[in-house]
């Protein structure tokens, strides 16, 4: 696992832990955490859930997003979009990306980012 900055905000840098598998173009797993959009992190993700995605060869990367309700719903998703946006790159040439196979899941507040990203415009 790497921990990467993906967005720098006004000094703050979000971050994100890949980790990923040795291939080329691979299907990829973006994992959003739950907290009611208030709490949580990057690192909720089960470690057994990563590595039976990674037995089976998709890269998996866990973000974090900037909590409410100092940032606000909008500015949130967008935290999502650009982290799809930098997986699609490649996680700075981290891994082998397929950019069209990203997975996006969540639990609880991530699921409703995850619902949410699939009306973005990631190109």
């Amino acid at each position: 696992m790497e921990t990467l900055c993906y967005k720098q905000v006004e000094g703050i840098r979000i971050l994100a832990d890949v980790y990923p598998v040795d291939g080329q173009a691979l299907p990829t797993v973006i994992f959003i955490h739950g907290g009611a959009l208030i709490w949580g992190s990057r690192h909720d993700i089960q470690p057994a859930f990563v590595e039976a995605l990674n037995l089976h060869g998709y890269p998996v990367v866990s973000i974090d997003y900037r909590l409410a309700p100092a940032t606000k719903l909008p500015e949130i998703l967008q935290d999502v979009e650009d982290a799809i946006r930098w997986v699609k790159a490649g996680c700075s040439g981290l891994v082998a990306v397929d950019p069209n196979q990203i997975a996006v899941m969540g639990s609880s507040a991530g699921g409703y980012l995850a619902l949410n990203s699939g009306v973005f415009q990631c190109h």
